[in-house]
């Protein structure tokens, strides 16, 4: 039996991989303009009802909520450092301007990678059985 904290995830997870697909499909066509495909990452705002309680029974506990917490720490981790690493190269791509549907397109970029990043790290601790507290 799934806990909310792993429904959510993999739930995120098809989301942003349905996002993903649909931005790279559209390129082609729509140029820099396929970012609005990032809009089906709304959906990820559903993932709320994994945690609806139903009676009496218990939703979350310690054990998902430290999961949880920790896989947060390890996304805004990763996020940080790819934005370190593509502002770094970012200048080298484009010179001494980079354009604007660059830096625009980069908001909707690592908001995905946090949602996935978040949700793999969720996924592995509960796989791997994370620890209790230290």
């Amino acid at each position: 039996m799934m806990s909310a904290v792993q429904k959510q995830a993999w739930f995120n997870l098809i989301v942003v991989a349905v996002a993903a697909v649909t931005i790279i499909s559209l390129y082609p066509w729509l140029g820099a303009r396929a970012i609005g495909g990032a809009g089906i990452l709304g959906l990820c705002g559903l993932g709320a009802l994994f945690h609806w309680r139903h009676g009496r029974r218990v939703v979350i506990d310690e054990r998902d909520e430290l999961i949880n917490r920790r896989a947060m720490v390890w996304a805004y981790g990763v996020v940080w450092v790819v934005f370190i690493i593509a502002v770094l190269i970012a200048p080298r791509l484009f010179g001494d301007s980079v354009p604007i549907a660059v830096v625009q397109n980069s908001v909707w970029v690592a908001f995905m990678i946090l949602l996935a990043t978040q949700s793999i790290v969720a996924l592995v601790q509960y796989r791997l059985g994370a620890p209790d507290a230290e």
